[in-house]
């Protein structure tokens, strides 16, 4: 049986076809305050990016932050709908584990799970389905990718002159803010007389001998530059900067395709995640995104950001989008519940 017809082509010339690829969410975000995604030593993550034959660094935000950021979001949902019927239901340590991040440690009821089995307990819980079960015979059939800067080619610009290749940004894709943590004490502000002097002095000693240490350990014997004595931290942050569009895709795996039940799944989950923060430094008004989500092509929803009051949104989904959320909701409403047993 063939997986692809005809239809799944658009012909481009005698040689090449573009293969229409079934079951694809597009995803394009905007930037509407700085995105800042840690990277192992606390700095925003980037990649290595090839531009006519020039390396260089690239932010973005990793396909593996965003899947993780769905498993929580649906696991979340399916704990939030079992409560509707059981107020005090907790999930246990193992299942919280198994949904929110795939990892499977009961090898009785996950590891060892048959041939056979696998397709009854992908119509039990959808999340496994979708994402699998770490190591256990259930794979995953859903491929999330890096959420990226549109065309990299188009930020950057090189330059060859005098034998020497320039780069140059035709728009900055990060900057920095410089944050500064003041001593109330030592500033002598309104709640200096709510402390006891002696008290705060041998706090004040322990704590900068701490932040010393930290900081030696961090920066490999770098010495701070000097500051007001006032401020007691200086808090360096590079982010990406508002108004810069990514996009990244989550389709299903090479011969896999989704139910509408996970189709509406990753509808509901993804309505969710666009009315969030994402990111880091979500305290300061980091991660806000304005988004746009498309399924084969066709617009399934959109939420922007008030532009003068970011953290209101205004949501616009299609018809399609609020019946394939229905499909998954009536399907987890009669399915869900305390008993979850991924066995068949």
């Amino acid at each position: 049986m063939a997986i692809f017809d005809d239809n799944d082509f658009d012909e481009v010339g005698h040689k090449h076809s573009t293969i229409k690829m079934q079951d694809t969410f597009n995803i394009t975000a905007t930037t509407v305050s700085p995105l800042m995604q840690m990277d192992q030593n606390g700095e925003q993550r980037k990649r290595f990016i090839l531009v006519n034959g020039v390396y260089f660094n690239e932010p973005f935000f990793s396909a593996n932050g965003f899947r993780g950021l769905l498993r929580r979001i649906m696991t979340k949902d399916m704990v939030e709908i079992i409560r509707k019927k059981e107020p005090n239901y907790r999930l246990k340590a193992e299942e919280f584990y198994l949904y929110s991040s795939g990892a499977a440690t009961d090898r009785k009821s996950i590891d060892n799970i048959s041939w056979e089995e696998i397709p009854k307990v992908r119509e039990k819980a959808p999340i496994l389905s979708l994402f699998g079960a770490g190591l256990s015979s259930i794979s995953g059939k859903c491929a999330v990718s890096d959420l990226k800067l549109i065309s990299s080619h188009k930020n950057i610009k090189i330059v060859q002159e005098n034998d020497e290749i320039e780069l140059k940004k035709i728009m900055p894709l990060t900057q920095n803010q410089i944050f500064f943590r003041t001593d109330d004490f030592l500033k002598d502000t309104i709640l200096k007389p709510l402390v006891d002097f002696d008290d705060i002095t041998s706090w004040q000693k322990n704590h900068i001998k701490a932040v010393q240490t930290s900081k030696e350990k961090k920066k490999s014997g770098e010495t701070d530059k000097e500051t007001d004595s006032n401020i007691a931290q200086v808090i360096d942050i590079e982010s990406i900067m508002p108004n810069v569009t990514l996009s990244n895709s989550i389709n299903p795996l090479y011969g896999q395709k989704f139910t509408d039940i996970e189709l509406g799944l990753i509808l509901k989950s993804l309505l969710e995640i666009s009315q969030m923060q994402i990111g880091s430094q979500k305290r300061l008004g980091y991660g806000v995104l304005d988004w746009h989500i498309e399924l084969h092509g066709q617009a399934m929803f959109s939420v922007v950001s008030d532009k003068d009051y970011i953290f209101n949104k205004t949501i616009t989904t299609s018809k399609k989008c609020d019946e394939l959320i229905e499909i998954y909701n009536k399907w987890a409403n009669e399915n869900y519940s305390s008993k979850i047993n991924h066995r068949a």
